[in-house]
């Protein structure tokens, strides 16, 4: 496959996201796409920071805002306090080697874009949310790819000629997770915080409760509220 290739899936029944969890979508709804990049040294989480922020962009607009989730969902959310996240998406980065032995990197990116909430199951809808339900308006899907993929491209072109800092001052202007408590799930364990920042590398920086502030490069938020 060459470098640059995108691969679009009209229907997708054995997805996969973060920790191996299943991602699956009905016919024709929404959008699932993976780039293949072969030619480039832009790492993993920066990857993932400019699929997300492409995506973000593409669908300013919509009656709520889109927002990163760190480190990889896409969720809406409204400005009132209190308000609940409500995944619309994701993004996923994997670094594979070809035949040769030579690396290249994928980007997925999946949206939920006209689903309707009863095609999701039961238990997780009070949780999801679509661009469709979201604007009120059925959006055309060759679109927004071609949306998301030009500011992919620029996004890209950007970071490797001037490095990623502009991406990363991007996603914080972007990222809902800051200035937030939160708790933490890295394998096992639990940790809690307040998040305060994202480094050079596109880590969260934790501040804990004796105010050392760390970084933090992989993970999974499974509560966050507002400082008051």
């Amino acid at each position: 496959m060459p470098d640059g290739a995108v691969c679009v899936a009209e229907l997708q029944t054995a997805g996969r996201g973060r920790h191996g969890r299943a991602w699956t979508s009905p016919p024709r709804r929404n959008l699932m796409f993976s780039v293949v990049f072969k030619e480039s040294s832009i790492p993993g989480p920066i990857a993932t920071l400019i699929g997300a922020l492409s995506t973000v962009q593409a669908t300013r607009g919509v009656g709520d805002w889109i927002a990163l989730k760190w480190p990889n969902d896409l969720v809406s959310e409204s400005p009132d306090d209190g308000a609940v996240e409500k995944k619309v998406g994701g993004v996923l980065s994997e670094t594979k080697t070809d035949r040769a032995g030579k690396p290249f990197l994928i980007l997925g990116i999946g949206i939920n874009v006209n689903s309707r909430l009863e095609d999701f199951p039961e238990e997780i809808r009070e949780r999801v949310s679509t661009l469709s339900f979201l604007s009120g308006q059925v959006w055309n899907r060759n679109w927004l790819l071609a949306e998301i993929l030009n500011r992919i491209e620029a996004l890209w072109k950007s970071s490797e000629a001037i490095g990623a800092e502009s991406i990363i001052d991007e996603a914080r202007r972007n990222c809902s997770t800051l200035g937030k408590q939160v708790r933490l799930r890295i394998g096992d364990q639990v940790i809690e915080g307040e998040a305060v920042d994202l480094d050079p590398m596109g880590r969260l920086l934790l501040r804990d409760e004796t105010g050392y502030v760390y970084p933090v490069e992989l993970g999974e938020v499974v509560q966050a509220r507002r400082i008051t």
